[in-house]
This record gives structure tokens, sequence and C-alpha cells, in this order.
């Protein structure tokens, strides 16, 4: 058997991670870094909304938006899928400016679009932080691209990051995106066999 010469930080640990699998991925990696086993059992899954109307809309009047903030990757690859789908133009939304945070940025490449403010903060705060230093933010216009949260009360994120853009004078048009239902002991016995 062989025995390490240098123990990591986390040899022998085993942790759970319960975010959904496209996050948890990163993580996991950084985690076997350190000596740890990851064991993967999402919490949550995004899905595909039963009802993309409103996001339709919003496409159709993206001439009246200054910005598109989004909060997750999720509503990135959700929004620009349900253009793709429509066979719309990205360019639609060249006159926009983009805001994305941290690493999730990283996502719009893959849709040849780049964020115009990307937080020093990565989180909803940080946008917030980073709108407030443009001195004519005030009335300005912007769609948030947000989760439509399934089966438990809606954390407390999103709310509070509209109500911080509408503190700081914008006009938010706030359009459910994708679905994040939460997986549950019942909900997973009920989609099994009976």
């Amino acid at each position: 058997m062989l025995h390490p010469s240098v123990q990591l930080p986390l040899q022998g640990k085993r942790i759970l991670l319960t975010a959904p699998r496209g996050y948890a991925a990163r993580l996991s990696q950084a985690l076997i870094a350190e000596g740890t086993l990851p064991i993967l059992m999402p919490a949550i899954e995004t899905c595909h909304l039963e009802n993309f109307t409103e996001l339709y809309v919003a496409f159709e009047y993206i001439e009246q938006y200054d910005w598109i903030a989004f909060t997750s990757r999720n509503g990135i690859e959700a929004f620009f899928e349900q253009m793709r789908s429509l066979e719309l133009s990205f360019s639609l939304i060249e006159h926009c400016k983009i805001c994305a945070i941290g690493k999730d940025a990283e996502k719009l490449t893959e849709f040849g679009l780049k964020a115009d403010l990307i937080p020093d903060e990565p989180s909803p705060q940080g946008v917030i932080a980073a709108l407030a230093k443009i001195s004519d933010i005030a009335g300005q216009a912007i769609l948030v691209p947000v989760p439509e949260v399934v089966g438990v009360p809606e954390p407390d994120v999103v709310p509070n990051f509209v109500a911080n853009l509408q503190q700081l004078g914008m006009i938010v048009h706030r359009i459910p995106t994708y679905q994040s239902p939460v997986y549950s002991r019942v909900s997973a016995t009920q989609a099994g066999p009976n």
C-alpha cells in the first residue's frame, strides 16, 4: 500500500456536495486536490419552464432594455437556448450591456459574447455595488433572468437583488427563465417504480 509523504488537508474526509452537477464539477476537482472524496448528491436541479411566454415577450421588447443582469450560469444557458430555439440572432441584444457574476461570465463566451460588467465581489451584492458607481444608472432598464423556484419558498437572494436594483432607480423586469425544483424524498419516491 502506498502512503503519501505529505498529508493533504482533507485527507481521508468525505464531503457531500448538494450543488447541481454543473456547479459541483469545479468544486469536486478542488476538493480531490486537497485529498478528500467528494460525493455528489444534488439537492436541486434545473429544468425548462413549462411556459416561456414572459421570456418570449421580453425578447420582443428587448430593445427597451439597457442592461441584462445574469445571476447564474443556468440563467445564461436558458436565456440563450431559448433565443436559439426561436432562431433569434444574438445581435438583438448587442445594444444591451451585460452583467454576469464571477466565473459565470465565462459561460457567455460559449455564445460569442462577453460581459460588460463583472463585479469584483462575485455576488448579487457585488453587482449592486458596481452598478451604483455608474453615475447615470437611475432610469435605465434592466432585464433580470432568474429561476422560477418550485417546491420551497423562494430564497431571499433574487427578491433582495431586484429590490436593490430598484433602490438604484433602475427599471427592473424580472423574468423567469428556467425552473429550479428541489429534490425531496417524497418526489424521488413518487418518481420511482410503484
